[in-house]
């Protein structure tokens, strides 16, 4: 059936741009062909996730997928240390909300291209 690794699409228009910005916030960029022929990247949180979030350039995608290219997935990441990951965040974005407390301790960020995530701290 399904593998146990996952990954997840988004289209972005400014690819270096997102890059850096993932990059700057800690995540693991695993592979980068921006200026490739199939010009995307694909990063993890950490090495060992599961998980790949894999960033296409838009204009690419509405030549390959145009039905697809709008799709915007919610996504919610758990993090160690709430209070560290928002300070982190804050010093590369001033698109960043304040931490709420309900329904648990969270906060959500703007992408470089837009695209809102929240972010949770992790069950202990």
């Amino acid at each position: 059936m399904f593998a146990k690794n996952t990954s997840v699409m988004l289209y972005v228009d400014d690819l270096a741009t997102e890059c850096a910005f993932w990059r700057a916030i800690g995540f693991q960029i695993i592979i980068d062909e921006c200026d490739g022929p199939v010009p995307y990247f694909a990063m993890k949180t950490a090495p060992e996730a599961t998980l790949t979030l894999i960033v296409y350039d838009r204009d690419f995608i509405k030549k390959a997928s145009p039905e697809v290219v709008d799709n915007q997935p919610s996504m919610l990441f758990e993090v160690a240390d709430l209070q560290a990951t928002y300070q982190l965040i804050k010093k590369v974005s001033d698109l960043v909300s304040p931490i709420n407390n309900e329904p648990f301790p969270n906060f959500a960020f703007q992408s470089p291209a837009g695209n809102f995530y929240a972010v949770k701290e992790a069950d202990k």
